[in-house]
């Protein structure tokens, strides 16, 4: 018996559209193609699956037994699936580093900046080593390359130089030194001398000029950094001889440096395995790192990254790669989706408020992290209005509430029946912090009813346990609840609001079974990082208006069953003060 992945995927495509030809569009086939793995399918196993009329196909009592498990087994299978694959993207994206210690310090983290705003998916892991450490990491692989000092290396090793690094002496600005422009090394056999040790290179050739100059080494004040340098300099324990790259570029107290005669240099390089090719993003991080080194930032172009706070694949996933291309368009540059999960929505929002104001980063933020967490008095990770730039909204979504089919409510009536007769059985989900929790408890109070309340990082894992029966109902939004009404596992009772989904034309809205009040004004908004640039704040503004008003965005949303929100930023700034004042008071009420 031979049966594929792809063929029990058209299967369940048709057994949950009730059509061949939705199926075929469903899963980008042909609808000869579909009905071709049907029949493979059906052949393989020996037994006829569907029931096929002119107007549409139904399973036979053979289809239901093979479709119940096998819904649940494909959900599981993908979500194995798309945790490998994240966990690969993120293993790829990451460029492993050693870097010696007197390097680390003073050039990378001038070099590590250029990497977060040119290459925004790339992490950079840096291992601080000694010389000899960093060169072994390289050779062995446990590195993809490393920043150390020498003008030469194991001859496995490909060396990159970046620049030649003078040592140069600090003194106090007290000391007679301080009045010069230029000290001989001559002249320090009498000085106590303070030098960086071995394990930050370029010792043994600051060693040679110091012996070629009648000056002993052999009473050097070693110190592993060169702030404990700067600190024993002032309080008179000597005069250190460091290199320039290790002293601050910004007017130092009580310190000074001061040239020396002749000069002395070390040679400061990158060095990779000669026979290996480095990574896309290893090569990217490398040329970042020589551009910099040698006086410019020139490197790879930067995109504009959109974090998405919420999983791949789910409503907001989706709202938001939609808006990304066509911001992309507009922008005529390169925008990224990047998905920051966690913390029911506020963890994406967080990265946002800690990216750089300079345009380069927005994000996506819900009712959850902008409205409910505040006014329901929890600690935030950060200030709405203090840490954010409001840009503009994004989508408005009105929620569905739907229940599991092993209830035996059908309509909001059963269901209130049901929930007054047995107060608590029924467990509602809450999927994240926001609308799902809120609406979650308005529906108590409106309707009289006890329920015990389950909360969820997202809708997709509450969508799980009620398919399986693990949960009675839950508030969604109606592309995500669409699947699971469709192929009769679930029963929608009503939307939100006054007005009913286009997704779900025979739901009643909340205000035509009695609930005028069941609403929140869901949805989501752009927002940057404080204090971006006038300009800056300008010109991201206009495209997004633009973006929000064009065509093919709206026909976009209207096929997920949202709408465009055309607020701009202090419009919905203000929405979202008074928001978060009338959802306290209906949290403080009793």
């Amino acid at each position: 018996m031979h049966v594929t992945l792809r063929q029990l995927r058209v299967l369940l495509a048709v057994a949950e559209t009730g059509s061949f030809s939705a199926a075929a569009r469903a899963v980008g086939l042909s609808q000869p193609a579909v009905s071709q793995s049907i029949r493979a399918v059906e052949q393989a196993l020996g037994v006829s699956l569907l029931q096929r009329s002119t107007r549409h196909v139904v399973l036979t009592q053979a289809g239901e037994q093979l479709v119940a498990p096998l819904r649940d087994a494909l959900r599981a299978l993908e979500d194995v699936l798309t945790k490998t694959q994240q966990a690969g993207e993120r293993l790829k994206r990451v460029v492993q580093l050693a870097a010696t210690p007197s390097l680390s310090g003073s050039l990378l983290p001038r070099c590590l900046a250029d990497v977060s705003q040119q290459l925004p998916g790339v992490a950079v892991q840096l291992k601080e080593q000694a010389q000899e450490a960093a060169l072994e990491s390289v050779r062995q692989g446990t590195v993809d390359f490393a920043l150390a000092v020498g003008d030469s290396g194991p001859c496995e090793l490909q060396r990159t130089s970046l620049f030649k690094d003078r040592f140069v002496l600090v003194c106090r600005g007290d000391h007679p030194f301080a009045r010069r422009d230029r000290v001989s090394i001559g002249h320090l056999g009498l000085e106590r001398l303070i030098v960086l040790d071995a394990a930050n290179g370029g010792r043994q050739g600051l060693d040679r000029v110091l012996l070629a100059h009648g000056v002993s080494v052999d009473v050097l004040q070693e110190v592993a950094s060169a702030s404990t340098a700067f600190e024993m300099v002032k309080e008179r324990l000597g005069v250190a001889l460091l290199p320039a790259s290790c002293v601050p570029t910004f007017s130092m107290k009580q310190v000074r440096s001061v040239g020396l005669e002749p000069d002395v240099l070390r040679d400061v390089s990158l060095f990779s395995r000669r026979h290996e090719t480095l990574s896309a993003d290893a090569r990217a991080v490398h040329d970042i790192i020589l551009a910099r080194a040698q006086g410019g930032t020139r490197g790879v172009s930067r995109p504009l990254t959109v974090l998405v706070p919420f999983p791949k694949r789910g409503p907001v996933d989706s709202y938001g790669r939609a808006f990304a291309k066509l911001l992309g368009a507009r922008l005529g540059k390169e925008v990224v989706v990047t998905n920051t999960v966690g913390l029911g929505g506020a963890q994406g929002v967080h990265a946002v408020t800690r990216s750089r104001a300079d345009g380069y980063t927005i994000g996506i933020a819900g009712n959850g992290a902008t409205l409910f967490t505040p006014a329901n008095g929890r600690q935030p990770l950060f200030d709405v209005f203090q840490d954010l730039t409001f840009l503009s909204g994004l989508v408005r979504v009105a929620s569905v509430l739907v229940v599991g089919a092993h209830t035996a409510a059908r309509d909001l009536a059963q269901m209130r029946a049901l929930a007054r007769l047995h107060p608590g059985r029924f467990v509602i989900g809450a999927a994240g912090t926001g609308s799902s929790r809120m609406l979650a408890e308005m529906l108590e109070r409106q309707t009289g009813i006890k329920l015990t309340h389950k909360s969820y990082d997202g809708l997709a894992p509450a969508l799980d346990d009620l398919a399986k029966g693990k949960l009675d109902m839950v508030f969604g939004e109606p592309v995500g609840v669409l699947a699971l009404v469709r192929a009769g596992k679930a029963f929608a009772l009503l939307t939100t609001g006054d007005e009913r989904c286009s997704l779900l034309s025979d739901v009643p809205s909340a205000v035509e079974v009695g609930l005028p009040d069941l609403a929140t004004d869901g949805g989501y908004c752009l927002v940057a990082p404080p204090s971006l640039p006038a300009s800056v704040l300008e010109r991201l503004s206009g495209a997004i208006a633009e973006v929000l008003q064009s065509d093919e965005l709206n026909q976009t949303f209207a096929s997920l069953g949202v709408r465009p929100d055309f607020r701009s930023g202090p419009y919905y700034e203000n929405f979202v003060r008074a928001e978060q004042s009338r959802w306290q008071a209906f949290l403080e009420r009793d």
